[in-house]
């Protein structure tokens, strides 16, 4: 989470961005957790994320900018064109930042991690802590002979369709991991990336599987569930989406 706050500084001021960014961390066990750190010194920090400074901060009729601006129907438009260009940009920016990072801490990070995706039937996508666990049950499943896979997002906008495909595109089923609900639809991630292979010839099953919300954990009996009703859908069973893994029927009156 340390390091991304400062990538996603980086990121936003960068002149050809000037978005806002948000960073993400799993509430309750995370935020409640200790854990060691290794945080580089201020000035590694300073040299990576020196201060900011805004050429925007002055009237400059040869220049001008408007900030937060809604605008009237016939700039309104143009306005969130070049939002979405910004937005566009951030694709090769976040990897330029990605890169820099790593030169001068030796940590990388991508917008997309794979593992074990190569021959895999069943792939999970993570996004945040889920991600370990779900590696550690892909190696369980691995040994009992089982071709599963997992592929953890570090960024979701701008959406990392590009890297994503390539790897999914031999799957059978993937399993979307939700840590989250659009009342009446389903999962965020889904609706991502089931617009981004709706065009492709090859594309898999998805399937968005709806639990650990409030922080609640998700246990390698989850991700069994989980694999089992993957299992069931390449054997030809049907399945209604969202599917909700772990809810407790007692508690629902």
């Amino acid at each position: 989470g340390f390091d991304l706050m400062l990538i996603s500084f980086k990121v936003a001021e960068d002149p050809r961005v000037l978005l806002p960014a948000m960073t993400c961390l799993d509430a309750f066990v995370c935020t409640h957790t200790f854990e060691p750190v290794d945080v580089p010194s201020q000035e590694e920090i300073d040299a990576f994320l020196p201060p900011y400074k805004p050429r925007h901060v002055k009237l400059d009729p040869e220049d001008p900018w408007t900030l937060g601006p809604f605008g009237v129907p016939e700039y309104y438009q143009e306005i969130r064109y070049t939002q979405h260009l910004a937005m566009k940009n951030a694709e090769k920016v976040i990897d330029e930042v990605f890169k820099d990072f790593e030169k001068r801490f030796g940590r990388k990070y991508q917008k997309v991690n794979p593992y074990k995706v190569e021959d895999a039937d069943i792939i999970f996508i993570t996004i945040g802590s889920a991600s370990g666990t779900t590696k550690e049950f892909v190696d369980k499943a691995r040994k009992e002979g089982k071709k599963v896979g997992a592929i953890k997002l570090t960024v979701l906008r701008p959406f990392p369709f590009k890297e994503i495909l390539p790897l999914i595109k031999n799957a059978k089923t993937i399993a979307i991991l939700e840590r989250n609900i659009s009342m009446g639809y389903g999962g965020a991630v889904y609706a991502d990336l089931a617009g981004a292979i709706i065009n492709e010839k090859d594309r898999p099953l998805l399937l968005d599987f709806i639990l650990g919300l409030g922080g609640r954990d998700i246990t390698f009996k989850d991700l069994e569930e989980i694999l089992s009703v993957c299992e069931d859908v390449i054997k030809g069973k049907k399945v209604e989406r969202p599917v909700w893994i772990g809810v407790n029927k007692e508690l629902i009156p």
